[in-house]
C-alpha cells in the first residue's frame, strides 16, 4: 500500500535540508534537497559549468547554456566529463542519503523514484550502488526494500493530479 500522509505529500522529500545553511530554496528554507539535487539544480549547475569551462564536454551538445538538457548532463556524465561527474555524483549523494534516512524512518517495502536523470542506465546503477555499498548499513532492524525506478514521461504531472483526486475523492471519501 502506498503511504501519502495527511495531506498526501508524504514521501516527498524535495524540501528536507541537504545541507544546513545552503541555497535558499522557494520554499522559503534553506538548504533544501531540491536545490542541489533537483533537475533545475543540476542544469543550472551545468550552466554554470558551461559558462566557466570552454573545455567541457557540455559544449559537444548546445551553443548556449539555456540549451541543455538533463539528457546532456547525463551524456556528459556517462562520457565522464569531470566537472559533471562530480556534480551529478553529489546529488546522487545527497539522494542516496535521503533514500536511506526514509529506509530508518519508514522500514518501506518499496522505494519508488522517480526523476528524468534516472532514464539513464549508468546514473540509476551509480545510485543503487551508493545506496548498497557506500552508504549502506547491516543493522537487522533498518532494511531498505526495493528501489524501483518509475520512466519520466510528458504525461506525468496530469497522471499524478489525476491519481490524487481519485485518492481523495474516490477512495478515501
Amino acid at each position: 500500500e502506498l503511504y501519502v500522509g495527511t495531506t498526501y505529500g508524504s514521501g516527498e522529500i524535495a524540501h528536507t535540508i541537504a545541507i544546513p545553511d545552503g541555497r535558499r530554496c522557494e520554499c522559503g528554507k534553506r538548504g533544501c534537497l531540491q536545490t542541489v539535487a533537483t533537475e533545475t539544480a543540476l542544469l543550472d549547475n551545468a550552466a554554470m559549468i558551461f559558462n566557466l569551462r570552454q573545455d567541457s564536454l557540455l559544449h559537444n551538445f548546445a551553443t548556449r547554456a539555456e540549451e541543455l538538457t538533463i539528457d546532456h548532463v547525463a551524456a556528459v556524465y556517462t562520457m565522464g566529463g569531470v566537472e559533471v561527474r562530480r556534480m551529478v555524483h553529489q546529488a546522487l549523494q545527497y539522494l542516496a542519503m535521503s533514500a536511506l534516512d526514509i529506509a530508518v524512518l519508514m522500514n518501506p517495502e518499496k522505494l519508488l523514484i522517480h526523476g528524468r536523470l534516472f532514464n539513464h542506465p549508468t546514473i540509476r546503477e551509480d545510485f543503487l550502488e551508493m545506496i548498497h555499498e557506500k552508504f549502506g548499513f547491516t543493522g537487522h532492524d533498518y532494511r531498505l526494500g526495493t528501489v524501483d525506478f518509475i520512466p519520466c514521461q510528458e504525461t506525468d504531472g496530469a497522471i499524478g493530479a489525476a491519481a490524487l483526486a481519485i485518492l481523495k475523492c474516490v477512495i478515501h471519501a
